[in-house]
């Protein structure tokens, strides 16, 4: 008796070494992010005059290999669709406070011409799209056909914000660059639970573009002096320390909400586990009872 797959199952099926492909497109990703913004800073300010920043054609390249890496392997559960139901927008409702704070910032004291708020939106576009695409989608997704919902959501999270201690090597200071290693790793839960709770990318993008465009848009550009010889000295831990304290406690409130919607999804998959354990038992005890098709 030969036996057959059903076709449920065989189109359920991930390839066993889809981790590792993740791994590798995320050296790729960080690869091309890098060398690419340090290769448009060395030629000629003609690409500035553009109106274009440094990390606009490698994020936009970025986009392009992930696209090609999904499309070549069929991951299908990235969530580059719509939301199934319309209403899971509204679960945006308190992550989009802080987007309307920064905006009424933005507005009494950053203001800014109407030509450098749209170069500004241009650039930050392929950066969150591109973003989003490598640790929501591509790296959250594999990590989720391996372990379990937290320890997915914080480690893709985790590397989130480590990728942004390279910023620290740009602008000079260890300070700054901590914070927003803390700052991106409590945000990255906070966009896992917008692309699992709505089962798409796209509201985790949108938010993630527009949170970015605020803000940059609130603190401006360049916000930041000229760095000095030594970035790590002189040095005050006790600056450093208030300032963590000072990010945890801002980011605190939407990582609760964020923590909110992932034990929904948690105990929501606890119930689908559980049911499926009790089917395979009862299979078990009944094998008369499978289906042909099954086999």
């Amino acid at each position: 008796m030969r036996f057959r797959a059903s076709p449920e199952r065989t189109c359920m099926r991930l390839p066993d070494n889809r981790l590792l492909i993740s791994f590798v497109c995320f050296a790729v990703w960080w690869i091309i992010t890098l060398m690419g913004a340090q290769f448009f800073d060395m030629i000629s300010r003609e690409y500035y005059s553009l109106g274009f920043a440094k990390f606009f054609l490698p994020y936009l390249s970025n986009i392009g290999f992930l696209s090609l890496v999904i499309y070549s392997w069929d991951w299908r559960d990235i969530g580059l669709r719509l939301p199934a139901e319309p209403k899971r927008w509204l679960l945006l409702w308190f992550p989009s406070l802080y987007i309307v704070g920064f905006a009424i910032y933005a507005i009494m004291y950053g203001p800014a011409s109407p030509a450098e708020l749209v170069r500004l939106a241009l650039n930050l576009l392929p950066m969150a799209a591109s973003e989003e695409l490598m640790f929501r989608g591509v790296l959250y997704r594999a990590l989720r056909s391996r372990l379990n919902l937290w320890p997915a959501v914080w480690l893709s999270a985790l590397l989130f914000g480590f990728i942004h201690w390279a910023n620290v090597l740009e602008s000079g200071y260890f300070g700054v660059g901590l914070f927003q290693v803390i700052n991106t790793l409590l945000f990255g839960v906070v966009l896992v639970s917008i692309a699992q709770r709505t089962g798409s990318l796209i509201p985790a993008i949108i938010y993630h573009w527009v949170w970015n465009f605020v803000t940059f848009a609130a603190l401006g550009i360049d916000y930041l002096p000229a760095p000095p010889p030594d970035p790590f000295v002189p040095f005050r831990w006790s600056l450093i320390v208030i300032g963590v304290v000072g990010v945890f406690i801002f980011e605190l409130p939407n990582l609760i909400y964020a923590v909110y919607l992932l034990r929904r999804t948690a105990k929501e998959e606890s119930a689908l586990t559980t049911q499926a354990d009790l089917a395979r038992h009862a299979a078990r005890q009944h094998p008369w009872q499978i289906k042909h098709a099954d086999w």
